[in-house]
């Protein structure tokens, strides 16, 4: 069985300030340090305690290993924004479309209201013959071209965003090459390399931040330009179109049925 004091039991291990006890251990602060070892053999080899020395060389490496992890967070983070960019460029480009289907059924509109209005001028016959003395004009010519919707500038300035990303990733990717050459580097001390590792993490971390801000830049810019160039006229046009085309078939009916 191990020696008395060196491992303590389920019921000890889930009292009150275990948590305490067990970060006062793993510092080796006090007289409450716990060792806990697996059930075997007790030999002295066995039971080590950490050395100042083995304990700073962990902590070391827990730091790194924390770095890497948010390294490969940010990563992800990027790609996730850069796809989300690129769907709300599409997203715009959708509704832009779409307001121009609007327009083009405002044009309806107003040619089925021309219609209407000749109808109800004509007498009786006008109904049946869509000609008589009193409505017979030359039909309307349009002049106008379509209004185009398509936002250039916005794609330009997506564009030139996109080419300062890319070289930021670039800068970046430089970063992780640095860090790769400090990691492999053997002749330096361990807390001299463990320092080099911190600083050229930290350089790689804050380019890739650079980048996310950019991309949530982009993201509000593009957002705000859906909303006041796209979304909020053509909440009021498809009132508008909604309240034409009811008129329009509340006139036809009344002409239809006399």
């Amino acid at each position: 069985s191990p020696p008395q004091g060196l491992f303590r039991n389920h019921e000890h291990n889930t009292m009150p300030g275990r948590g305490g006890r067990n970060k006062r251990a793993e510092l080796g602060i006090g007289d409450h340090a716990v060792t806990e070892e697996p059930y075997g053999q007790w030999d002295d080899d066995q039971i080590q305690p950490m050395t100042t020395k083995d304990k700073i060389h962990k902590k070391r490496g827990e730091i790194e290993d924390t770095q890497d992890n948010t390294v490969d967070m940010l990563d992800e983070a990027i790609d996730t924004g850069a796809r989300t960019n690129a769907q709300l460029a599409k997203q715009g480009e959708q509704l832009r479309n779409a307001r121009q289907d609007l327009d083009e059924i405002k044009e309806n509109n107003e040619e089925a209201n021309r219609q209407i209005e000749r109808m109800e001028l004509c007498c009786c016959v006008a109904i049946i013959y869509s000609c008589c003395c009193c409505c017979c004009e030359k039909p309307v010519v349009k002049t106008s071209k379509p209004k185009d919707y398509t936002d250039y500038k916005g794609r330009e300035e997506r564009i030139k965003a996109r080419s300062e990303r890319e070289k930021k990733a670039q800068e970046v990717q430089k970063a992780k090459r640095a860090l790769d050459a400090v990691k492999q580097n053997d002749n330096l001390d361990d807390e001299a390399r463990h320092d080099a590792v911190v600083d050229a993490s930290l350089d790689v971390m804050n380019g890739q931040l650079g980048i996310l801000a950019d991309l949530a830049k982009d993201q509000k810019k593009e957002l705000d330009s859906q909303r006041a160039d796209v979304l909020d006229p053509m909440q009021k046009d498809i009132g508008d179109r909604r309240r034409e085309i009811k008129n329009l078939d509340r006139r036809g009916k009344k002409l239809l049925n006399g």
